[in-house]
């Protein structure tokens, strides 16, 4: 651990709260990262099959913005809780990926 995080540690008790009361749930099966020097954007969407156009459409409706630092930190809490799935239910298969799309 870095010596400011030790240092931060020490002064402060982090307490969780999660207000289910006001927090909006949202299920996503598409995302589309994009970064610049000072942020990084995660847009999250849902994908559907149109039959009749021969089309998979995708449709972004949340965005949320991180720091360089808070989205590496996210990436840490991710990986470790992919991880802790695949011990318990096994390895997530991915799809082959075309040159050009995205998952």
């Amino acid at each position: 651990m870095s010596d400011d995080k030790q240092h931060v540690s020490k002064q402060f008790r982090v307490e969780r709260i999660v207000d289910k009361d006001n927090t909006d749930t949202y299920y996503a099966n598409c995302i589309m990262v994009r970064s610049t020097i000072y942020d990084f954007s995660f847009n999250f969407g849902q994908s559907f099959v149109d039959d009749g156009e021969k089309k998979i459409f995708e449709k972004f409706e949340k965005r949320i913005f991180m720091s360089p630092h808070q989205a590496k930190a996210f990436l840490h809490a991710l990986k470790l809780q992919v991880d802790s799935y695949e011990a318990n239910f096994g390895e997530i298969k991915l799809r082959t990926q075309k040159k050009g799309t995205q998952h």
